[in-house]
Parts: structure tokens; sequence; C-alpha cells
């Protein structure tokens, strides 16, 4: 290929202009699209959420039945345990978050988001992509809720395995095969159901919820990881049943630790020898940063919030 050629050539998949000159392409949403959040129990990451606008809590453990915001939801209904949605993408999806997830994707209007989501990603034109920036942020701060904040990761593993234990038993015709315990479904525990369902869920609620999904994860109960402080746990002791945590963590555009001391509360994305810690968020990578203030406890009960800094986090939206 010939100079003129190139220069001739109108390129559709290389990031090469009519010229054959690479086209810069740093435009894009810098908030991480995925956040997982490792914790010990009661260490206030709950409550740095709280009454903050554009976040949308779904509680699975009544975490937040002392603060009472009113950002909240109830994500496991009891009355739903035992029922599921077949969907085509993604096998079957448990009833009480299928329809939380259904109703997000109205509210936020995620349809007409990944359509421009897409058009600016797709854009060459480096003048049209920053306009098409411009107007994709636009519409993500039209959102009632463009941040979701699962909490816990952890308590939706039992449901969600009982999906992949009906799912499973939904393709087997033989009643007296079926199986009562997806853990013994097989001589390896189940692990392929386990690992494969958790995986769909968790893309069902990524690309129909929200722009932004945070994921909360208890640390596990085992005496080494109980013995660790709050600043020595990594995303390895995430507690995640039947499922392995770099497995969960490794695809998060950001992973932290949170921790907090007297003067405030804490998200740590540097990068710990053992784990996948870290950020492909360039804002964010390696850092240490507070995101919310210490409030007394004469404060909660007067219905007041800490000071949060969410919008270190999430620079496109006006919190």
């Amino acid at each position: 290929m010939n100079l003129q050629t190139v220069e001739k050539q109108a390129f559709k998949r290389l990031p090469l202009n009519e010229n054959g000159q690479l086209i810069k392409n740093n435009v894009g949403l810098k908030s991480p699209r995925n956040l997982v959040i490792v914790k010990y129990p009661k260490s206030g990451s709950t409550l740095s959420l709280c009454d903050v606008p554009k976040v949308l809590i779904a509680d699975s453990e009544r975490g937040t039945s002392t603060f009472l915001p009113d950002n909240r939801t109830n994500l496991l209904d009891d009355a739903l345990a035992d029922k599921f949605v077949a969907t085509k993408k993604f096998g079957f999806i448990p009833q009480t978050i299928f329809d939380l997830v259904d109703e997000l994707k109205q509210a936020n209007g995620m349809k007409e988001y990944w359509t421009l989501f897409n058009e600016m990603d797709n854009e060459r034109d480096p003048r049209q992509k920053e306009e098409l920036y411009k107007r994709l942020v636009e519409r993500i701060n039209e959102m009632p809720f463009p941040i979701l904040a699962i909490d816990t990761i952890t308590s939706i593993t039992k449901i969600s395995n009982l999906a992949a234990l009906f799912e499973l038993n939904s393709n087997i015709k033989d009643i007296a095969k079926k199986k009562e315990d997806i853990k013994k479904a097989d001589e390896y525990g189940g692990v392929q159901h386990i690992r494969r369902k958790f995986n769909e869920i968790k893309n069902f609620i990524e690309q129909n919820a929200a722009p932004f999904i945070q994921y909360h994860g208890h640390v596990a109960t085992r005496k080494k990881i109980l013995k660790k402080s709050e600043d020595e746990i990594s995303a390895v002791d995430i507690a995640l049943d039947g499922l392995m945590s770099t497995m969960f963590t490794a695809d998060a555009q950001a992973v932290c630790t949170f921790w907090r001391d007297e003067k405030g509360c804490y998200l740590d994305f540097t990068k710990k020898e053992e784990s996948d810690l870290g950020s492909r968020s360039l804002h964010l990578s390696n850092l240490k940063m507070k995101i919310a203030d210490i409030i007394s406890d004469d404060d909660l009960r007067a219905g007041k919030r800490p000071k949060t800094y969410w919008d270190q986090v999430y620079p496109e939206i006006n919190f």
C-alpha cells in the first residue's frame, strides 16, 4: 500500500483519518462504570450514601433501617424469593431484582443512554465526539438515579444460587433427577452453575439499571481475615460464597476498600501486592481519598447527614 493509497482511504475501524494520521481519542466518561467497595460491617459506608442526590441504595440487609434515608429501596423482597423471570440474554433472573432493575431502566431512560453512549464511543471526529460527550453528561444528570449502590453484593449470592438451581432444574425433565441444592448439582459443588448465574445477574444489572453501579461487599468471616485492620483488608477478602473474589473484581473499573478513623471515612484505591485492588479510572488510580466527614450521634438523631465527596469519584455527576 503506497502513501497515495493511504491518503485516499476512508478508514472505518482503524483510528486513522483519511490522511492515515492517528486520531486523538481521549474523550470519554471518567466515572467508573462499576465500583467494588470492600468493607467491614458497620464501617459507615452506608451512611456515606444516605440522602446523597443521584444515588439509589439497593439495600439487601436492612442496613439503612437505622438512618431511614429517602434514597433507599429494599433489593430483596421475601415475597418474591422463589420467583424468577426468564430472559433471552441472561437466563432466569430473580424477580425481586428484575422488577427493580426494570423500573430503573424506565426511570433513567437507559435505552436512550446507551444509544447516545454508543454514538459517542463510535464517533471518529474529535469535535463531534466532544459534543456527544457533553450531551451524554447532560443526559446522565437528568436521571433520578445514575448511581445504583448494591449494599451488599454478598447477600445476593444466596438468591443467585436459588436462580441457578431453578434454571438447572427447569432443564431436567425427570422429577427424580431434579436437584435440591445447587452445591450438590455435581462433583464440583455446582461451581460452574453458581458462577455463571452470578455473572448473568451482574451483567443484567449493569446493562439495564444505571450508568454507574456500586457493589458493596463485606469481608469474609474467616479468622485470618478478622485479624486484619481496616487498612489491611483487600479485594481477595470479600465474602462471596462459591465465587472467587478475584473473578468478581477482575472486570471492575475500580476496586477499593472503605475505612474510617476519627477524622473521616476513606476509600483506598492503592494497589496491594496480593490482590487486583486498584482502578482503571485514571483519576482514582493508586489514591486514598476522603469520602465523608464524621458526624456526631446527636446530629444523626437530629436527622443530619455527613458531608460527602462522591464528586471526586464521579466527576461527571452534579451532586
